[in-house]
C-alpha cells in the first residue's frame, strides 16, 4: 500500500512539474513594441511661414527608448512618425516621460505630446487630435484614444513658442502596455538572427536627405492650433512583430519546473526498487 501511494506522490510531482513548463512562456511573454519610422526635424520662421531643416545640434536618439530635443534660439525641433496606421480595439492611453534641461521652458505650450488619426495630417489647417502640453520641469504627458480608433501619427515637440533654448529629453513612451521604440525593430531570419525591420527604418529622399511628414506644432498658430508646414508623405511601417522574451522570472519558474519534473521520477524509481518484506 506504501508503494502505490508513494508512487502516486511521484507522479503526482512529476505532472504538477511539466504542467508548470508551459507557463513559463506565458508568464514571460511581453507586448511587441510599436514600431514606426521616426525622423527629428528643425523649424525655424514664424506661422505660417515655417521652414524644416535638418535636426538641430544637441538634439539625437539616445536609444530606443529615449530621444533628446534640443533647440536653437527662436527655433523648434520636432521628433514624429507618421504612417502608423496603429488600430486600437479598446480604449487606450498614450503616455510619455519628459525632462527639461536647466535653461529649457515648457512656457506657452512649447513641450508637447500629439496624435493624429491621419497618417499624413494637414497640420497647417487641422490640430491634433489628441494631445497633452507640459506644465512643468518634469512630469509624464497622457492623452487617451478612444476604442475603434487608429494613430495613424505620434510626435513629440519642444517648438518655438518661448524664446528659451536647452533641451527636453523624452522617454518610455508607451501605448497601453506597448512600449514605443524609437530605432528600427527587428525581426528574426529563418536561422535565427536578428535583422533590422525595413520597413522600420528611416527611408531618405532621392537626393540623399530625409524627408519628414507634417507632423506636432512648432509655432502655435493665433487660433492657438498647431502649425507645421503642410505636407510631404511617408511609407507607412509594416505591423509590428511580436516576440516572446523572457527574463529573470522565466528562467526561475523554468528552474522549478525542472525540478519538480526531476524530483518525481527519482521518488517513482526509488519507490519502484523498493521490497517488502514479511517476517513468518
Amino acid at each position: 500500500m506504501n508503494r502505490i501511494r508513494a508512487t502516486l506522490y511521484a507522479l503526482g510531482l512529476a505532472l504538477a512539474g511539466a504542467l508548470a513548463v508551459p507557463a513559463v512562456a506565458s508568464a514571460t511573454e511581453e507586448p511587441a513594441p510599436v514600431c514606426g519610422t521616426w525622423e527629428i526635424r528643425g523649424a525655424t520662421g514664424t506661422y505660417p511661414e515655417i521652414e524644416f531643416g535638418p535636426a538641430p545640434e544637441g538634439s539625437e536618439v539616445v536609444d530606443a527608448d529615449t530621444v533628446k530635443l534640443t533647440k536653437a534660439p527662436n527655433g523648434g525641433v520636432e521628433f514624429a512618425a507618421f504612417g502608423l496606421g496603429l488600430e486600437l480595439e479598446a480604449e487606450t492611453t498614450v503616455s510619455v516621460d519628459y525632462a527639461l534641461s536647466a535653461d529649457a521652458s515648457a512656457a506657452l505650450g512649447a513641450v508637447r505630446m500629439f496624435g493624429y488619426t491621419s497618417a499624413t495630417p494637414n497640420t497647417v489647417e487641422d490640430a491634433p487630435t489628441w494631445s497633452d502640453t507640459a506644465e512643468s520641469a518634469e512630469g509624464t504627458l497622457t492623452f487617451t484614444v478612444p476604442a475603434g480608433a487608429t494613430i495613424g501619427t505620434l510626435g513629440l515637440v519642444y517648438d518655438a513658442s518661448n524664446p528659451a533654448t536647452g533641451s527636453v529629453t523624452f522617454s518610455g513612451m508607451t501605448v497601453g502596455d506597448r512600449p514605443v521604440s524609437f530605432t528600427e525593430c527587428e525581426t528574426p531570419d529563418p536561422d535565427g538572427s536578428q535583422t533590422p525591420d525595413p520597413d522600420g527604418s528611416q527611408t531618405p529622399d532621392p537626393d540623399g536627405s530625409q524627408t519628414p511628414a507634417p507632423g506636432g506644432s512648432e509655432t502655435p498658430a493665433p487660433d492657438g492650433s498647431q502649425t507645421p508646414a503642410p505636407g510631404t508623405s511617408t511609407t507607412p511601417p509594416a505591423a509590428a512583430p511580436s516576440l516572446p522574451v523572457t527574463g529573470p522570472g522565466g528562467f526561475i519558474l523554468l528552474g522549478s519546473a525542472v525540478a519538480l519534473i526531476g524530483a518525481g521520477l527519482g521518488m517513482y524509481l526509488v519507490a519502484r526498487r523498493r521490497k517488502v518484506t514479511f517476517t513468518a
